[in-house]
């Protein structure tokens, strides 16, 4: 692609800090689903439970289709959203038995308007899904054994949408009969010159920055689905088809060179997706062995949640800061490998972070040495501010 992307990295923030109100409500763990994320709905079957389930076409079931320009959100923090035709309402997600349920019962973002004179409002939506990790989607059920029904057992399946920002970071060339090969950056630096690009998609539209002389330039296009993969058109007329595994948060672009004097056949482009936005810390938990972690209590251990206050920005390009409302704004830089993010700030103080593409959460791994609660490893979870 002419295009490219990836980028940045997180990081957060220093050693003492002054004492602070706790940003968020600390038994409120921040979920690790693969669910989160915003989805579109893909496909419709029919027979859903049967050995003979089809997939019904749009152009044949319009009805069923109503609903395909529609994105629902699953955000980390448990709140949710919905939006159709233009607007978008709130409220929360949930696991449920085997599935998820999702509550839409306000027009307003973390509002608490679900009641009204003391008495429940009836939420706006309520629906139940289950999510396939095999598929990497989530269905939505629903049968109708009346006879003169026009469907009876229908499976309802949505998509993710790709959505964040990326950049290219690696080539495989990829050859009949053989495993793909990775590319050297050294050896061949043409391949990999799309990678000082960063592409950011937001739902359905894409904005490109390609590094200029003096600044930088900046592209804007559309993104839409078509068959398997997602089609990406830009104003300037370009347009190239990337490949979205939900599961990995990894897009692929392919491109065959049919010349016979070319120098490559069949490549793979691949980028990857890292967190370019605002994080604040959400919750502190204790790793001990193979116990499950156990979420520590902001009001028995405050020092612990000090950082709540802080708010910590990463930039495409390696820019980053922390800054406390109406207070200072530190400076920092972030640089990344496959496993970890190194923020390093202007006063030299660095610290070393973990990303959840698939959870959209960061962590940050500390061992603790403590006279009263003696040797801990303790995992600061932030989500995106």
């Amino acid at each position: 692609m002419r295009k490219s992307i990836l980028i940045i990295l997180l990081a957060l923030t220093a050693a003492i800090l002054p004492a602070a109100q706790v940003f968020a409500d600390p038994t409120a763990a921040a979920s690790a689903s693969p669910v989160i994320g915003s989805w579109m709905l893909d496909s419709v079957y029919e027979n859903a439970s049967g050995t003979d389930r089809f997939v019904l076409a749009p152009e044949n079931a319009a009805s069923l289709y109503g609903e395909k320009d529609n994105i629902y959100a699953f955000l980390a923090d448990g709140t949710a959203e919905m939006t159709m035709e233009g607007e978008t309402w709130f409220g929360y997600w949930e696991q449920k038995d085997n599935g998820l349920l999702m509550v839409i019962n306000s027009t307003v973002r973390n509002s608490a308007e679900n009641t009204e004179d003391g008495q429940d409002i009836d939420p706006l939506f309520e629906e139940s899904y289950f999510y396939d990790e095999d598929q990497g989607a989530l269905h939505r059920y629903w049968k109708d054994d009346a006879p003169e029904a026009a469907y009876h057992d229908l499976d309802f399946v949505y998509k993710k949408i790709p959505q964040g920002t990326w950049m290219m970071t690696k080539v495989y060339s990829r050859e009949p009969g053989r495993e793909p090969l990775l590319m050297d950056p050294e050896t061949s630096q043409s391949l990999y010159a799309e990678s000082v690009n960063r592409l950011t998609i937001f739902l359905n539209k894409v904005v490109e920055l390609v590094p200029a002389e003096t600044a930088y330039i900046s592209e804007t296009g559309m993104l839409t689905k078509s068959g398997d993969h997602w089609q990406l058109d830009f104003d300037d007329g370009f347009s190239t088809e990337l490949y979205y595994d939900d599961k990995t948060e990894v897009m692929h672009r392919y491109w065959t060179d049919t010349a016979a004097d070319a120098s490559y056949l069949d490549l793979d482009f691949v980028y990857e997706k890292l967190p370019v936005r605002d994080w604040r810390l959400n919750s502190v938990y204790e790793i001990s062995g193979d116990q499950d972690p156990v979420l520590l209590d902001g009001d028995r251990e405050p020092e612990l949640y000090q950082e709540t206050r802080f708010t910590y920005t990463f930039g495409p390009f390696g820019e980053a800061s922390a800054s406390v409302p109406a207070g200072s704004n530190e400076t920092a830089e972030w640089t990344r490998n496959d496993e970890s993010i190194l923020l390093r700030f202007d006063d030299g103080r660095e610290m070393v972070f973990a990303y959840d593409p698939k959870a959209e959460v960061l962590h940050r791994y500390q061992d603790v040495d403590d006279p009263v609660t003696g040797h801990r490893i303790l995992d600061f979870v932030f989500l995106n501010n």
